[in-house]
């Protein structure tokens, strides 16, 4: 993938800052984000599991899109560290004050639902930010959920909010008996905070709603599965305040009788969560909103880390594997070996990340969002190949597993292959081997005692070999025979079968080779949009089905057509 645009980078870092008001944990975290975790959300999208399909509330993210949600996930990295009582991270002392955890508390009630319907935002803004009861967020939000989703999707929304924020007490006498974080009534500057931290932290690059548009009616048109800018639209205009907000759709509601049920003031529904017995809160910097942009220099150093770091994750081969749950480390393998790792993943996770090691250090090599297990079956295996080759082989050993304190977990396995050998690297390899070989065999041969020998016998084969070719000429009808063409006269073997293959991504061409020299075929054409080639073969039937079916690790589907005339 390409180096993001200087926009993109200076509004990745603007989103960092907000979130660390320190310039150059803020530079870190934008590096980090898009040398690191961008290339593995990209590298997951463009190659999600056939279970992604069965999954109706997932939605495709933008190239931008993808940045903004590296830099919310590479933020977590720095918070959590911070948020201890010893770093581990180098230089990380930034102390958070408590507007610094207001910001830290919004960021997750966004980033956790971008790649869903709007409606996880709207609950997630709705109920754990604004305290409003779900059925109220539903009846704003009728068109796109139904009455069904509406507690499993508060309580996902609330484990990944403890999940984070485990000092946080919980109202256990909220209204209609929803389990809330309990919240203070917001301060007097704490209004304009939050308004304009949600503005910072909307999407960058959709634009603002028309004030004259109705954004109800804006609402009341779910957009299609594969419309990534309209949902992209409808989430900046629920977050900005700034624009319209939910503020400005509560209001359309209850001023134009849109809907009968009752809706107290927006004002009045704001929630502070409380983080702080010590009342640690220095004056927030002036610039948190909108600090002076990176410079030249900064960018292209980020762009030559880009490079190095995309060099660096296709070239590796094997490694000792560390595999981190929301920025925890699980375990780690050998990736020589085959027997990989088994990790129980509790259902409230995010992301599963897997690093590797060269000669520099540590790197992202691959990343599993936790949500997209959620619909694979048990015992499918999801195969992610990465940009240098190498595949993570992730299977479902079992679902729904209750851990020690009732929480349901997944447990899978996950495998490494390396990337396969080119077949010109083998062949450069074993030649130069040969190479050798010969040399140190003939060496003896070229003292001058050897020389008129050894000229005699070269030219004694170049006569003979002019000989044959002489006695072995191309005859008419002869190139048709050799290149399939009709007309040309077959072997008296079975009859021709043409066959459609679709081979494993991670099958190496030497395979390919074998596969075809077993069943006797040639590719006559392909690739074909769903990926596949038609092959003509000249095996029976069942000795076909038997040989493909034998070939697993190399056709991933086949289907046989019809015998050629």
């Amino acid at each position: 993938m390409d180096f993001p645009l200087n926009e993109e980078v200076q509004h990745a870092f603007q989103l960092a800052f907000c979130l660390h008001p320190d310039r150059q944990i803020a530079i870190r975290i934008t590096q980090y984000a898009i040398l690191e975790f961008l290339p593995a959300m990209k590298q997951h999208q463009t190659r999600r599991p056939r279970a992604q399909k069965r999954d109706p509330y997932k939605v495709k993210l933008s190239d931008t899109g993808l940045i903004y949600q590296s830099v919310f996930w590479a933020s977590e990295k720095w918070e959590l560290d911070q948020e201890q009582s010893t770093q581990e991270i180098p230089d990380n002392t930034y102390r958070p004050t408590l507007n610094d955890m207001l910001v830290r508390y919004i960021k997750p009630l966004i980033y956790t639902t971008f790649d869903r319907d709007v409606y996880y935002l709207a609950f997630g803004l709705g109920c754990h930010l604004y305290q409003y009861n779900t059925r109220q967020i539903h009846n704003l939000m009728v068109f796109h959920v139904s009455s069904d989703n509406i507690r499993r999707v508060n309580k996902r929304i609330l484990e990944r909010i403890q999940h984070r924020f485990p000092q946080l007490a919980i109202d256990q006498k909220a209204p209609r008996g929803e389990r809330k974080v309990l919240m203070r009534p917001p301060l007097e500057q704490e209004f304009a905070f939050t308004s304009d931290t949600l503005e910072t932290l909307a999407p960058w690059w959709t634009p603002h709603f028309p004030k004259e548009r109705s954004i109800t009616n804006f609402f009341n048109v779910p957009p299609e599965k594969d419309d990534v800018h309209l949902a992209e639209e409808q989430k900046h205009a629920l977050i900005d305040a700034s624009c319209a907000g939910l503020e400005r759709l509560i209001y359309e509601y209850t001023q134009h009788g849109i809907n009968t049920m009752h809706f107290e003031k927006p004002q009045d529904q704001l929630g502070i969560p409380e983080f702080f017995d010590d009342d640690f809160n220095p004056s927030d910097p002036e610039d948190r909103f909108n600090p002076d942009p990176l410079s030249l220099d900064t960018v292209t150093a980020m762009k030559t880390g880009f490079e190095l770091h995309q060099g660096r994750r296709r070239a590796h081969r094997s490694s000792s594997l560390q595999v981190y749950i929301d920025h925890q480390f699980q375990g780690s393998w050998d990736a020589s070996h085959a027997e990989g790792l088994s990790i129980s993943i509790p259902d409230f996770a995010s992301f599963i990340e897997i690093y590797a090691e060269d000669q520099e250090g540590e790197f992202l090599l691959a990343i599993f969002p936790v949500d997209d297990l959620v619909e694979l079956p048990q015992h499918e295996v999801w195969r992610l190949t990465c940009e240098g080759g190498q595949t993570i082989a992730l299977t479902m050993m079992a679902k729904q597993v209750k851990m020690s304190n009732d929480d349901e977990a997944c447990v899978v396995h996950l495998a490494y292959r390396p990337a396969p050998q080119s077949l010109l690297s083998r062949w450069r390899q074993a030649g130069a081997a040969w190479l050798d070989a010969a040399a140190e065999w003939l060496r003896p041969y070229f003292t001058p005692q050897w020389v008129p020998v050894c000229a005699t016998a070269l030219m004694l084969v170049l006569l003979a070999s002019n000989t044959w070719l002489g006695l072995h000429q191309l005859r008419p009808g002869d190139e048709s025979r050799l290149r399939g063409e009709p007309g040309a006269v077959r072997g008296t073997g079975s009859s021709a079968l043409n066959v459609e293959l679709v081979l494993q991504p991670e099958s190496s061409a030497i395979e390919i080779y074998n596969l075809l020299q077993q069943i006797e075929g040639q590719i006559v054409s392909g690739p074909s949009q769903s990926g596949g080639y038609t092959v003509e073969v000249h095996v029976s039937k069942e000795q076909l089905e038997q040989l493909l079916k034998a070939h697993f690790e190399v056709v991933e589907a086949f289907e046989i057509v019809t015998p050629l005339p």
